[in-house]
């Protein structure tokens, strides 16, 4: 692959990095070096690599500013900067300020990238000199169980909101695009990457899948910046979801109240306020929409999954 990329590259003078990829790190001196060893292996050269140091109290600080001595010496550019602000959000925006490179990509602090990810996604983006954007699959770990997660260019905005395809490391973009889409909204704790996607598709990028090989392995682990506590969960969803809904049209904004919906309904046993918020979500629909998502909403509660794929054809006109 790196041969690849030098053969597409020749004939530039003086080859600098194409791609940063920008890392928020909170309280993670334990397991962050998992990341930073995936993102050394890397067969791309150059790149660059921005840290970003979100409040942690734990060393993680030493952690990073010790990994950038260590690739001082053949190793990515690695700059490392304090963000106080608490919130992944917060920490990316801070990170995407200080890029410097035309291609951006995010990564989370607790996953793994494979050893020719990166190479991968530069010799796509090369390959392909109009896209803005460039996705790849994931692979979802749980204790016990893994499910590969699915960029989808096609239908874009539909399975964005269903499906989260921009979710953080599923791909690249061009860094004009990120910024110019305002870049991550500070303040939500869920559908932040959603949001943010929904909004990079609001300027029409060309988009372009890297192919079916998995690179980027995902492990779920509590102590994430990025997870989220089960307490006051229907909330971060409400907020997520309504920051969403602010930038689709009327006939998008019933995609939003389902998602909303089939959330909660996974959630809704015991707890009180995700019961709530899907009555009144439901309360405030068509009859004819309110009774097909009940429907839909029953087959979630039995354990049936595709309900976003059953609803889209009805999603037209109802």
């Amino acid at each position: 692959m790196t041969a690849q990329i030098a053969y597409l590259c020749s004939g530039m003078e003086n080859i600098k990095s194409l791609i940063t990829v920008v890392i928020p790190v909170r309280d993670r001196a334990g397991v962050v070096g998992r990341t930073l060893d995936s993102v050394a292996a890397q067969t791309l050269r150059p790149f660059s690599v921005v840290l970003v140091d979100n409040g942690s109290t734990d060393g993680t600080r030493a952690v990073l500013d010790r990994w950038q001595r260590e690739m001082a010496d053949g190793g990515p550019e690695v700059t490392v900067i304090s963000e106080p602000r608490p919130g992944a959000c917060a920490a990316r925006n801070a990170g995407l300020a200080v890029v410097r490179t035309p291609w951006v990509m995010f990564f989370d602090s607790d996953d793994v990238m494979l050893p020719g990810h990166l190479a991968r996604a530069v010799a796509v983006a090369l390959r392909n000199p109009a896209a803005s954007v460039v996705g790849w699959d994931a692979l979802d770990l749980w204790p016990g169980r893994s499910k590969r997660l699915r960029f989808i260019p096609r239908d874009a905005l539909y399975n964005n909101i269903f499906h989260s395809s921009f979710s953080t490391i599923r791909y690249m973009a061009r860094t004009d695009l990120v910024r110019c889409a305002g870049g991550w909204t500070e303040g939500l704790t869920m559908y932040d990457d959603c949001e943010l996607g929904v909004r990079i598709l609001s300027h029409k990028p060309v988009m372009v899948h890297a192919g079916p090989e998995i690179t980027v392995k995902i492990f779920h682990d509590v102590e994430s910046i990025t997870e989220s506590a089960h307490e006051g969960r229907a909330a971060k969803v409400r907020t997520g979801i309504d920051a969403i809904r602010r930038h689709l049209s009327p006939r998008q904004r019933p995609w939003a109240d389902f998602q909303q919906l089939i959330k909660l309904t996974v959630w809704a046993d015991g707890d009180p306020e995700s019961a709530s918020d899907i009555a009144a979500l439901l309360a405030g629909q068509p009859l004819p929409r309110r009774l097909l998502w009940r429907l839909l909403l029953a087959y979630v509660r039995a354990g049936g999954r595709g309900a976003a794929r059953i609803y889209r054809p009805f999603s037209r006109f109802i």
